[in-house]
Order: structure tokens, then sequence, then C-alpha cells
């Protein structure tokens, strides 16, 4: 049989192209085959010698084929916090999180659960926007003592904070600066029965601020009496000079309390109290 030219050519071409065709085949077949747990063995043999971002492809093609490993989670969310990628470590910590919550369904243990969360809240950076308005004051309504005008005070309890104890009288100032923020109130607890607590609230005025006591009848409610203690305690609160707010003898219906059970007596206690601060 006599070929043209141009057949010739036609039949050349197609055995050019059946070579690259069959070549291209073998190599998609070939990655296809590379199971997910090598991959995460590879992967982690990498992390091991502290390739971490050469890890990461690999294990992220493992999570393609299986998406419910913790395993595999756990080792991209540690190459990623390796290589300064925090936010996405965090979300896959989350990720793990949410496999992790099913499997405490059934097996009744959350520990792993929780403990993975608080990995992922650790580096998870979230931004809020807040937008700053004016509301006009209130002028039509009378306020009670110490009552803003609008919005709401904010405190803090740092009597027991080792860290701000070395600087004593100046701790409350101090604070205030470590949080860039004037807090208005600062809170202490008192046993009822010791004296007026003066240093607090000078060292509290110091910084701007107003003092909030927990005034405590640790021997009960009969050791509340319109005595001497108690009118020089509300006469050395009075000569302060800075706003006070008394909380006596809070969570009343606690039995964890020395003055829980009595309701009637409380009422009559409370009055009292209030009575003579007046």
């Amino acid at each position: 049989m006599k070929f043209s030219k141009k057949m010739m050519l036609l039949m050349v071409a197609i055995l050019l192209l059946i070579p690259a065709s069959v070549t291209t085949t073998v190599k998609v077949e070939a990655a296809a085959q590379v199971n997910h747990w090598k991959l995460y063995v590879d992967a982690k043999a990498l992390y091991n010698q502290g390739n971490y971002a050469k890890a990461i492809p690999l294990i992220k093609s493992a999570l393609k084929q299986q998406k419910n490993v913790t395993g595999y989670y756990r080792l991209l969310a540690e190459c990623y916090e390796q290589t300064g990628q925090n936010q996405l470590a965090a979300e896959t910590y989350y990720a793990e999180a949410k496999i992790q919550y099913q499997l405490a369904l059934k097996n009744g243990d959350f520990n792993t659960y929780y403990a993975v969360l608080a990995l992922a809240e650790k580096l998870n950076s979230e931004l809020e926007l807040y937008i700053e308005d004016t509301y006009p004051t209130i002028s039509n309504v009378k306020l009670q003592k110490f009552e803003p005008a609008i919005g709401t005070y904010i405190g803090a309890y740092i009597e027991h904070d080792s860290n701000l104890e070395p600087l004593k009288s100046e701790r409350y100032s101090s604070f205030n600066k470590m949080m860039d923020k004037q807090h208005a109130t600062f809170f202490t607890y008192h046993k009822y029965g010791n004296p007026f607590p003066k240093t607090i609230a000078d060292n509290v005025k110091k910084a701007g601020g107003a003092l909030q006591i927990a005034l405590e009848p640790s021997a009960g409610l009969n050791s509340v009496k319109e005595d001497e203690y108690l009118i020089q305690f509300a006469r050395g609160a009075g000569e302060a000079g800075v706003p006070i707010f008394l909380r006596y003898a809070s969570e009343m219906n606690g039995s964890w309390v020395a003055w829980y059970g009595n309701p009637s007596l409380y009422i009559k206690k409370f009055i009292l109290v209030h009575d003579v601060m007046d």
C-alpha cells in the first residue's frame, strides 16, 4: 500500500503523541497511589528534622484523603505554629477540636477536646471594630448617690495579684498604666470587726478611683450591732474622701457563708448597717 506524504506525516504525529499520553497517565496513577498514611509519615519525618515548611503540603494532601484524622490536624497545626503562621495554626486546632468534641460525645471524656480548644484560643486573634459615639446626659432623672449618668463603672480586684504586691501603695496606679485604662473602682474584702481600711482607701483615691468594700460578718449576723465599732467604721468611710460602694454580707443565700439561714434577721441587720452608714 502506498501512502501519500500527508498521510505519512499524520501517522508520525500520532506515534509521537502516544508515548506522551501513556507517560502522563502513569504519572497520575502513581501520584494517586501515595496513601495518606505515607504522606503523614513523610511529613512527620520532615517535622522531626525541622523542615516544617516542607511538611505542610504533605500533611495537607493527607487531609484531602482523610478529613477526620485528629493526628493529621495536630501535625499541620504544629507545622503552622513552628513557621509563625499562628492564625492558620489556631484555625487548624479548632478543626481538630470539632472532631475531638464528637468523639467526646461518644466516650464521655472531654479532656482532650478542652486541651485542643485551649491551644486554639492561645493562638487565635480576633479583630473587633468599635465606634465611639456621644450620648446626651439624662437631665430629667434623679440619679442616686455615685450613679453614673450614662454607662457603667469598670473596676478590678488586684489585692492578691503576686505581680503587683511588691508595688504596695502604687499598685493601683501601676495597674491602670499596665492596662492602659483608668479603672473606676477597686475592690477589696474586709472582715467585719476590723477597722476601716484607711490605707487602701488613700491609695485608691491617689489612683483616681472609688473603693468597693465587701464587708463580711464572719462571726455571724448577731455580731452586727449599732455599736462603737460600726459607728467608727462609718466615720472612717466618711472621712476617707473617696466614693465607697459597700457590699455588705453578700451571697446571703449561700450555705457557705456565716450569715446564711435567717432571712428576717439578715434584713434587719442590713437596714441597721444602711442607716448607720447613711
